[in-house]
């Protein structure tokens, strides 16, 4: 019993340390580093439905306990041939294909859009580019729009689709993948209502796609999809899956690594301190390292090792309290370490 208690006493600690890394960490989608480019590839891995939780500001989505199915759905970016173009009344740049799905898309500098979709069973043509995505988008940014097309079926039969769709980067902060990785992250909701008529019915769609991106890595992490249909006789059917980019999914192997990985060991001296402190970081292992001093209430007030990747060794770092204004009281060293973090409680008298 003293166990556990002690193990959810750590683990609360752990989180209330990655709320306060979160701060000022807000992830920028950018062209130059998240636009799609030509001959990309990446596999996503369905896993166990994740529930995309609360919106706002220093979120932590912790999904390390999804279970991960041997389902992979393929997509890559191309340049789209001649013949499939002509389809399009609309521009055409880039295709993205997920298995044998191709979505058609316009790419600009400061957006990117998609005008018309093929499968094996029918085509999608849109009026106007359903926008995904403009550049640069960060935290609270939001555009949105009228969703028209046809869909045309391999028996000929026609569909009119009619709705609107918006698209938000709704929260950010950190997202706890399996294995304990750990990114800075913002999540984009691509929200669509519409309705599809044909001669015979009416169906009512509603779609929320959430997906999380990092500053590093051009395409999203994890992604979560809720969809409803409502037919005219009543019937409701709800879709929800999940998926993870096996790019940051470990094996068995990678984890043991990553555990030995990370070990470091840090003090503070003097501590309490008047003027300047000194810190010390023992690195057993290359790691990324990043260090900064924040108040209790997790405001950052100085970064004193920016992320960067460092040697093992000894490091020192020096904290003058006349550089930062600290008033007496008590201050905390947070140091990360590859994905752990650490904070060192600080007293200036």
């Amino acid at each position: 019993m003293y166990k556990y208690a002690m193990m959810k006493k750590s683990f609360s600690f752990i989180l209330a340390l990655l709320i306060i890394s979160s701060l000022h960490s807000q992830v920028v989608i950018k062209y130059n580093t998240h636009a799609p480019v030509n001959g990309s590839k990446n596999q996503y891995c369905e896993t166990s439905f994740f529930e995309p939780e609360s919106v706002g500001k220093n979120i932590i989505w912790d999904i390390s306990g999804v279970e991960i199915s041997d389902t992979v759905r393929n997509t890559g970016f191309t340049i789209p041939d001649i013949q499939d173009s002509k389809k399009f009344d609309l521009d055409v740049n880039y295709v993205l294909y997920e298995n044998d799905n191709k979505f058609f898309q316009y790419l600009k500098e400061d957006s990117y859009a998609i005008t018309g979709f093929i499968n094996d069973d029918f085509i999608i043509q849109y009026q106007q580019p359903l926008v995904r995505m403009t550049y640069p988008f960060t935290y609270t940014d939001k555009f949105e729009g009228s969703l028209v097309a046809t869909a045309y079926s391999k028996n000929n039969s026609k569909t009119e689709i009619d709705g609107k769709y918006y698209v938000v980067a709704d929260a950010y902060g950190k997202i706890i993948l399996p294995g304990g990785i750990v990114k800075d992250v913002v999540r984009i909701h691509q929200y669509s209502s519409s309705v599809q008529t044909t001669r015979c019915r009416e169906v009512n769609i509603e779609s929320s796609k959430y997906s999380w991106y990092s500053k590093e890595d051009r395409y999203p992490i994890a992604t979560t999809l809720v969809q409803e249909k409502r037919f005219c006789n009543g019937d409701i059917i709800t879709e929800k899956k999940s998926w993870i980019n096996k790019k940051h999914l470990r094996t068995n192997q990678e984890q043991e690594e990553h555990i030995i990985e990370y070990k470091f060991n840090a003090e503070i001296f003097p501590n309490p301190f008047v003027d300047i402190a000194e810190v010390m970081l023992n690195l057993e292992t290359d790691a990324e390292v990043e260090i900064f001093v924040s108040g209790v209430v997790g405001t950052k007030l100085e970064t004193i090792q920016e992320s960067m990747k460092l040697k093992k060794g000894q490091y020192f770092y020096k904290i003058n309290s006349a550089d930062l204004s600290l008033q007496p009281g008590m201050y905390f060293v947070n140091i990360r370490v590859g994905d752990k973090i650490e904070s060192l409680k600080l007293i200036k008298k």
